[in-house]
């Protein structure tokens, strides 16, 4: 149901299909959604057009593929045709640094930090 309603708010949604099967995608929100994350809020207060990057799932026996950065480059079109930042935050609060090493090589930059009750994020922005 959660993920049914990210998908209707969302802007622009990418898939992986392998063997009629998804086994990745992506959900991204533009500027204007009515999208009620904390994260994604901090990008709006920022940024008067982006590209959100909520999303990003790979099948994990299909990682380490390349999978992830295809998607990516698909949304550094996107975005370079109508001028965006793209916007993301990864966990810091359980770490999870195989995402920062990704969005590091990727050429993000982090923006920002926030600490929540039950865990931490960096921003970043590309």
């Amino acid at each position: 149901k959660e993920l049914q309603n990210l998908l209707r708010q969302s802007s622009n949604n990418y898939y992986v299909i392998f063997k009629n099967r998804i086994i990745g995608f992506m959900i991204c929100f533009r500027e204007k959604s009515d999208y009620n994350s904390k994260n994604y809020k901090f990008f709006k207060k920022k940024e008067s057009k982006f590209l959100y990057v909520d999303r990003v799932v790979i099948d994990e026996r299909h990682r380490r593929e390349g999978l992830g950065k295809a998607i990516y480059h698909e949304i550094f079109n996107l975005a370079r045709k109508d001028n965006l930042p793209i916007a993301l935050e990864v966990n810091t609060q359980p770490i999870n640094q195989p995402s920062l090493d990704f969005h590091e090589k990727m050429g993000f930059d982090q923006v920002g930090t926030k600490d929540f009750e039950d865990h931490s994020v960096a921003y970043f922005v590309k």
